[in-house]
């Protein structure tokens, strides 16, 4: 090949058909070799976008209130774009739920009495604790509780009230976030300033206020 281009040359060629350049070196007569190409330069490595910064703090448990759910969904998801492994706990069914967020492969626990798997019955919180807490021990959790009046419906308040402190002490635990989304008109006053008692804080949406 031409030293200088590369070019295949013709037996007994004097200058390369391409190029033009010698075949052979003027001072010795012997064929020019051919030189190693220089090394290509290495490509930019591709930037990342970096995560989305966390609008929710770490270790803290919020309650949204208001008459759609829109809210505390669009929360959960932003906390998911920033790196937060989501679980949500839902009365709706899990792939309606999955479709509705564009988001087709979102853990979620199904409040339901069917025998399904990631079904979970209402009535069994025992059960609800202890799949969040194992959700919650993995690290960079953030947890999504809407149906909660379901629970209260299907046990009674009290009971779910100490079943969203125990949630919310693991929370604090292993530094993840929880949210937990409430029609306030389906309690009674007190018992919604009891749950805004026991939260970091209160996300009201245009409904709620």
């Amino acid at each position: 090949p031409c030293a200088f281009c590369g070019a295949p040359l013709p037996n007994g060629a004097r200058r390369c058909p391409r190029c033009g350049e010698p075949a052979h070196s003027p001072e010795t007569g012997a064929p020019r070799k051919a030189t190693a190409p220089a090394p290509k330069a290495a490509a930019p490595a591709p930037r990342t976008a970096p995560p989305a910064k966390e609008l929710l703090d770490a270790a803290s448990t919020y309650l949204v209130e208001g008459g759609e759910s829109e809210r505390s969904y669009a929360l959960f998801l932003d906390a998911m774009r920033a790196g937060r492994r989501g679980l949500c706990v839902t009365r709706v069914y899990p792939q309606k739920l999955r479709e509705r967020l564009k988001a087709p492969d979102l853990p979620t626990l199904w409040l339901s009495n069917v025998g399904q798997e990631n079904a979970v019955r209402p009535t069994d919180l025992e059960a609800l604790s202890s799949a969040l807490e194992q959700h919650l021990a993995r690290g960079h959790a953030c947890i999504l509780i809407d149906g909660i009046e379901y629970l209260v419906t299907n046990n009674n308040f009290l009971t779910v009230l100490r079943f969203l402190q125990s949630v919310r002490d693991q929370t604090a635990i292993h530094k993840g976030i929880l949210l937990v989304s409430v029609e306030p008109t389906a309690l009674e006053v007190q018992q919604l300033t009891l749950l805004e008692r026991e939260v970091d804080g209160v996300v009201r949406s245009a409904k709620a206020t």
